[in-house]
């Protein structure tokens, strides 16, 4: 899967000399909110919600004022919400499902830009990102205590999926972007956790 990566990478890097007169780089960060999907096995019952941010940057491709190719890079920390609160339940089992995972990130978002104004548009954009976790919280088997683990498998640690966010931009260098971003892998750390990010972008 590393050989991925690096496929990626070159590709962007011959699209942005052919058309480096169009384009441009941004940053950006902001907060999410993540809930695993998957229903717990031993009750009727559905996890919650929780709470992290991410930053990133990118470099758009500008295939025309309208449409455009943009390769990012982001570090993200995903709290995936799997807490239950069910009485009969000791502490672990409450918890045993809930992941804080560190990730690094590279969504490739197709983009299509519609002006409503001068200086004010929207910015609708979609497709795949590759996913790894580089650190993941836990709880020990059987405690309350959090623990890291680091040392699994990249089978373990790598997902990916497919993502679509929507912003509005004001001016030529500020955008304001919501995200809905899910995996595809079950097998891995980061399975069946939807994703939703709020942030801001900068163009330079």
């Amino acid at each position: 899967m590393k050989k991925v990566f690096t496929i990626v990478i070159l590709c962007v890097l011959g699209l942005s000399v052919k058309l480096s007169a169009e384009n441009r780089w941004h940053v950006y960060g902001g907060v999410n909110l993540s809930h695993m999907t998957e229903k717990p096995l031993l009750v009727n019952d559905s996890y919650g919600w929780g709470a992290g941010g991410y930053v990133g940057g990118g470099y758009e491709i500008r295939f025309s004022d309208y449409v455009s190719l943009s390769p990012q890079l982001e570090i993200s920390y995903l709290n995936n919400g799997a807490s239950l609160n069910v009485g009969n339940f000791d502490f672990y089992l409450n918890h045993s499902e809930w992941r804080g995972m560190w990730n690094v990130t590279i969504p490739i978002a197709f983009n299509v830009r519609i002006p409503f104004s001068e200086k004010v548009g929207m910015l609708l954009g979609a497709g795949p990102y590759l996913q790894e976790t580089f650190v993941l919280r836990e709880y020990g088997f059987g405690t309350s205590e959090k623990v890291t683990n680091n040392d699994e498998t990249f089978a373990k640690r790598f997902n990916f999926g497919m993502f679509g966010e929507a912003a509005i931009e004001t001016g030529s260098h500020l955008g304001y972007v919501f995200r809905v971003q899910y995996p595809f892998l079950q097998e891995t750390w980061s399975r069946k956790t939807l994703t939703l990010s709020l942030g801001v972008r900068y163009y330079f």
